[in-house]
């Protein structure tokens, strides 16, 4: 069986890039919490044999947060999402909490940075398409 692209497998300048994440199982999410298309892996040298695996194993993309890049728990304010961003919106929403940046609302959003600044992931998960439920 092929593996999945782990972190060993991803060219170092790719993983100097800003804002992307490598999961667990080595699958590229983007800075605005999506997977990486499996076509653009070939473009950083990717192995091809990974590339086939990553084809065939395209379900579990879907499993990851888009606000942040953690695993998804399903579909929650009309967005793939986790516990944890799930949790956030509904406080933000249920509470009317309003946030401020203090970057200029240039921070990044991931898996290990998601508690710095709540307005920039507020702000993510509302550009993301997290929407209240009615």
């Amino acid at each position: 069986m092929v593996q999945i692209p782990g972190p060993s497998t991803i060219p170092s300048s790719f993983k100097s890039l800003p804002g992307y994440t490598i999961t667990t199982s080595g699958i590229l999410i983007t800075p605005d919490g999506r997977p990486l298309p499996s076509a653009i892996y070939n473009c950083f040298g990717i192995p091809r044999q990974a590339l086939a695996s990553l084809n065939s194993n395209q379900e579990e993309e879907k499993h990851f947060c888009i606000i942040c890049g953690d695993k998804a728990s399903g579909k929650h304010y009309n967005v793939s999402s986790c516990e944890g961003c799930k949790g956030f919106f509904r406080r933000t929403i249920q509470k009317k909490i309003e946030y401020v940046c203090y970057k200029q609302g240039n921070c990044i959003v991931d898996q290990k940075n998601r508690n710095r600044c709540q307005s920039c992931r507020f702000q993510k998960c509302l550009q993301l398409g997290m929407r209240q439920e009615l």
